[in-house]
């Protein structure tokens, strides 16, 4: 049905309805007249006419024949009583004497001639109330006309009519029960039911039915408080008395002669109770461009195409559909109601406005489906073949849905959509198009984005700033806004699709899951808000033009399973943070998180901040280069309440080019020891000798290592209690530690330059298979509240210990040392290499610290060890060998690969794996110079027994790239006391390379080693000092002598107490 010829049909009816006018102009003021054939009298009575109708069947149905029915303006009385009374019209008014057996329920009236009824006046029901029927097949034109009912029986006050029927149709009585009329409108009759300007005024009727196969409505039809019912179409309709009234529509009818069903000009309004429409003749269209209002339901359904203005029931439905093929529907009005509103066709629709307190629902069956606003205070369905376009939408009550299910159709909308439940699209086309206005989907519950071929197979495309906000965003389309327009995502997700925003990106988690295994991309800033209790989940790619923003309560663990780039820095600041990868742009290099479990590598090129408020546990690497490391809580003046670590926390400064000096640890005691025994075995020895060795021996290391004494990398740690274990370690040119209570357990604690240790409890103990060490090139000072207890190694050049309580004591696990043998490291390989701080290359050196190789500003070179020990023996490698790692790598997997075997980390006297390194180096040049062992080659047994010193060996691995990987093996000579001597000595020793200084209420020393390279002093009230146990040896004269617990300065011992002094085979020693 053309929607346009719809539009404009009432022009052309009008003006048929203008001639018809005039052709019955002389009607003005027509009487009725009976045909004759029936016992119905007319009269005149008070300028009304009076129509005595005929005896009623014994079905009770008062069947009047006339050959002219008209009402004038003066109007007419319809006499249905059986006793005297006074008529609203007529005045007083005689029983009608055709009712002696009893009064009619049903009057029918019909027109016999060829004659029109022009009803320009009020037709009055007098007496018992009836369901009163005017059938006229020559055409009715209502202009003015009204229906009113005076009662008249004793008890009766009502004056609303049952029902008024104005029909086109021919009537028949059933002979049978005399009951049942069947009003037949003919397929060929093309009688118009005309509501003229006066319109038609039934507000006293309950049910008002107009039945025709056209109808032109230009005034106002008024039915307020009752039903308006209009039938327009070919078929029969059913009238029982005590039954309700029932429509056939004829199904050959279509639309021969007539093309427009109902017409209805502006003027023709249509108020009622309720508006029930119905055109059955196939292809014939409804228009209605006017005002449809009821305080109950409104339906309207037509067989062909439809188009209305406004509908609105202010206490029920609106229904409005099409029931033919390709049939359109059209408002440019509001269609509202209290209830629902439905919309159903299956050609277009297109709606103005729907609004409705219960659900909405437009339906395009073949069609596209166009809406503007669209609210309802449950539901709203719109649906399409098509495409499928809307305003906004908005469900306050229940769930937006909307889906097209052609494979080209698209969804396109101006607005915002906004749902108390949930917000579905289902898109069968390639793409759903947001193109202006506020682009804003929000949900109470979910957000789902269906494609109908599948995830991937379609888009949602906005041009402007887009949000969807939901509990939970479910999407198999990717979600993509124009170039410089915002996406923000307020919901849980789980996608595995595209979300790219051509401006920021945004996704706030309502209380659930963040989860993206597809990509998220913004051209700006891309911002993840967590809820608590929530998680962040990255397994996809993530790439931003800007700055990363991970926020909120919940917990994100980063690793390798997704890819990110990053076009400025990342900022986190979450309640937990677990990093298995590697995190090198923290924005100012800061992170804030409640909690933090670092297993991978978190590094920064300049001052790093941990800001942790509850926990940190750290296995893996903290680095800052070029900076510091601090950690600590979020909030001034409060410290991190736990934090563990088994891995390495520390601070470069490589400004210089030079490989800093953090974690190296210089220890004077084998110095020392050789001095006190030159001085026990009578030698003279002086305390200034001594320190000449040890700056001498400091010097020579630092000059193998080529460390520089500008290095300025700082650590700080403030935390309520830090835990250290087994491999962890700390280090830095300069540690600061504002510790509750510290424990370090078997763990590394190292500055070049200065530590300071404060807080409440320090405890510092070896646990197997690994040493504690607690070590500062300069100066180690540690001032704890409570107590420090000492069972490892403590040493600095400077040492300064002030606690009540201090205990040094031995005894407990020591190292064991190497055993004669070989050493492989080929089996630790690849989990060393796997590690956050190393990478693989395709270079002379297969595995290489990513710290500085993937760092532009660095220059450092962390082969120098190696290159030096291969340029001394004349040893290139060629295109088709690798080396099984560089400086860095080599010294960590020697120390791992001992550890892992249940020993000291070293083999050497060294306390440091690059020192440990180049001792190595140095003794296999000389051990392959004095053998004529080949770089690449093992030793034969000969050459095995030549070992004296721990050396390297370098064993050939054919590869499956084809090329040969040199792997080293540690050989070791026979085991000898010295070196089990040497790793004794590091349980329970605090050892300052000049002075040492402890102050205390209550000093214990037990069987362990106080010992100072110049002087040592000693503040208590009490100082307990004992050696229960005793190594001998036999010194170089060949005398029997042993070593025992010591208390040693290369110069002066002084010691000052106010209580008591105990010592018990313990020895104290001083040069001076």
């Amino acid at each position: 049905m053309d929607l346009a010829a719809l539009r404009k049909s009432p022009l052309a009816l009008a003006a048929a309805f203008c001639s018809a006018v005039t052709l019955h102009s002389g009607l003005a003021h027509a009487d009725i007249v009976a045909d004759g054939t029936t016992a119905t009298t007319v009269d005149r009575i008070g300028g009304a006419e009076v129509v005595n109708i005929a005896r009623p069947s014994a079905g009770g149905v008062s069947h009047n024949t006339f050959d002219r029915f008209s009402v004038g303006t003066e109007g007419a009385v319809i006499n249905n009583s059986r006793v005297d009374g006074s008529s609203a019209l007529a005045g007083a008014l005689s029983a009608n004497p055709n009712l002696a057996d009893g009064t009619a329920r049903i009057i029918l009236n019909e027109v016999t001639s060829n004659r029109r009824s022009d009803l320009n006046g009020t037709t009055e029901l007098f007496g018992d109330n009836a369901r009163y029927i005017l059938a006229n097949p020559n055409g009715i034109t209502c202009d003015g006309c009204g229906f009113i009912r005076t009662p008249t029986a004793v008890g009766d006050a009502g004056t609303r009519l049952q029902e008024v029927l104005l029909s086109t149709a021919v009537p028949g009585l059933d002979a049978l029960d005399g009951a049942t009329i069947r009003l037949t409108v003919d397929r060929n009759n093309t009688a118009q039911l005309v509501i003229g300007a006066g319109g038609l005024d039934a507000s006293n009727v309950d049910i008002t039915t107009l039945l025709t196969r056209q109808a032109s409505v230009n005034g106002l039809v008024e039915a307020l408080g009752g039903q308006l019912q209009l039938y327009a179409g070919a078929g029969e309709m059913t009238v029982a008395d005590g039954a309700a009234t029932t429509w056939q529509p004829d199904p050959a009818a279509g639309g021969r002669d007539v093309s427009v069903a109902i017409d209805a000009s502006a003027a023709g309004a249509m108020h009622a109770g309720q508006i029930f429409i119905l055109a059955t003749d196939a292809g014939t269209g409804v228009s209605l461009p006017t005002d449809l209002l009821a305080s109950g339901d409104i339906e309207i359904t037509a067989a062909g195409g439809l188009v209305y203005r406004d509908a609105r029931s202010q206490a029920g439905d609106v229904r409005i559909g099409t029931t033919a093929a390709g049939a359109d529907l059209a408002s440019d009005g509001l269609t509202q109601a209290a209830g629902d509103v439905v919309l159903a066709a299956d050609g277009d629709v297109q709606a103005a406005q729907l609004r409705a307190d219960g659900d909405v629902a437009a339906t395009s069956r073949s069609g596209r489906l166009t809406a503007g606003a669209v609210t309802a205070g449950g539901a709203v369905d719109l649906a399409a073949q098509d495409d499928l376009a809307y305003g906004s939408a908005e469900a306050r009550g229940g769930d937006v849905t909307v889906g097209t299910t052609d494979a080209r159709a698209g969804i396109r909308t101006t607005g915002s959509t906004v749902a108390a439940g949930d917000v579905t699209w289902q898109i069968s086309g390639e793409a759903a198009q947001i193109t202006d206005g506020p682009g804003q989907l929000s949900a109470g519950g979910a957000i789902n984005l269906h494609c109908a071929a599948g995830d991937g197979a379609c888009r949602v495309v906005s041009q402007r700033d887009l949000t969807l906000a939901a509990g939970t965003l479910n999407t198999q389309a990717d979600i993509e806004t124009a170039a410089g327009r915002d996406l923000t995502i307020q919901a849980d997700l789980d996608s595995g699709r595209r979300l790219d925003s051509g401006g920021d990106l945004r996704i706030a988690a309502a209380a659930g899951d963040i989860r993206s295994t597809g990509s998220l991309r913004a051209a700006g800033d891309l911002t993840l808000v967590t809820a608590a209790g929530a998680q962040l989940i990255l397994d996809g790619s993530l790439v931003t033009g800007g700055e990363l923003y991970l926020q909120g309560d919940g917990s994100y663990r980063h690793d390798a399973t997704g890819t990110q780039q990053i076009g400025g820095q990342r900022h986190i600041d979450l309640y937990e943070l677990i990093n298995q990868d590697v995190l090198a742009d923290l924005a100012d290099g800061t992170l804030r998180v409640s909690r933090l479990d670092n297993q991978g590598l978190i590094e920064n090129q300049g001052a790093l901040r941990l800001q942790v408020d509850e926990r940190f546990d750290n296995s893996g690497l903290i680095v800052s280069l070029e900076g510091a490391v601090d950690i600590g809580h979020r909030l001034p003046g409060e410290a991190t309440g736990q934090i563990y670590n088994s891995g390495l926390i520390t601070a470069l400064d490589l400004t210089n080019n030079q490989l800093g000096q953090s974690g190296m640890i210089l220890d004077p005691s084998d110095l020392v020891m050789a001095h006190t025994r030159a001085i026990l075995d009578g030698r003279q020895r002086s305390a200034a000798e001594l320190a000449r060795e040890i700056q001498d021996a400091n010097a020579r290391l630092i000059a193998e290592l080529n460390l520089d004494e500008a290095v300025t990398g700082v650590v700080g740690i403030q935390a309520e209690r830090l835990t250290q274990t087994g491999t962890g370690r700390i280090s830095g040119s300069d540690v600061d530690l504002e510790v509750g209570t510290l424990t370090n357990q078997g763990g590394q604690i190292t500055a070049g330059r200065n530590l300071s240790i404060t807080g409440e409890v320090l405890g510092n103990a070896n646990a197997a298979p690994y040493y504690g060490v607690i070590s500062a090139g300069r100066r180690l000072q540690a001032t704890l509240g409570q107590r420090i207890d000492n069972s490892g190694l403590i040493e600095g050049g400077n040492v300064i210990l002030d606690a009540p309580v201090i205990n040094n004591t031995g005894g407990g696990w020591t190292p064991a040392a190497p055993a004669g043998g070989v050493i492989d490291t080929a089996g630790y390989l690849d989990a060393l290499g796997g590690q956050a701080w190393f990478a693989q290359s395709g270079g002379d050196y297969r595995h290489i610290l990513r710290l500085l190789y993937d760092n532009d500003l660095l220059v450092s070179d962390p082969t120098r060890l190696t290159r030096a020990f291969l340029d001394a023996g004349g040893i290139r490698l060629g295109p088709d060998a690798q080396l099984a790692g560089d400086d860095v790598y080599l010294a960590e997997l020697l120390m791992h690969t001992l550890r892992a075997q249940g020993g000291m980390a070293f083999a050497t006297g060294d306390r440091n794996g690059l020192g440990q390194l180049s001792t190595l180096y140095a003794n296999t040049r000389a051990y392959m110079e004095a053998t004529g062992l080949a770089f690449g080659q093992l030793p034969d047994s000969s050459q095995r027994a030549a070992v004296r010193a721990p050396v390297l060996v370098f064993a050939p691995q054919a590869q499956a790239d084809g090329r040969t990987l040199y792997v080293p093996r540690l050989l070791l000579p026979e085991a000898d006391g010295g070196l089990q001597q040497q790793a004794e000595r590091l349980s329970a020793q605090i050892v300052a390379q000049e002075n040492l200084f402890l102050k205390g209420e209550t000093i214990t020393n037990r069987d362990a080693d106080l010992l100072a390279g110049d002087n040592l002093v000693i503040e208590a009230v009490d100082l307990n000092i004992s050696g229960r146990q005793r190594d001998w040896y036999v010194d170089a004269d060949g005398q029997v002598r042993y070593r025992t617990a010591q208390i040693a300065a290369g110069n002066d011992v002084v010691v000052q107490l106010s209580g008591r002094y105990v010592q018990d085979g313990a020895q104290v020693l001083a040069g001076n």
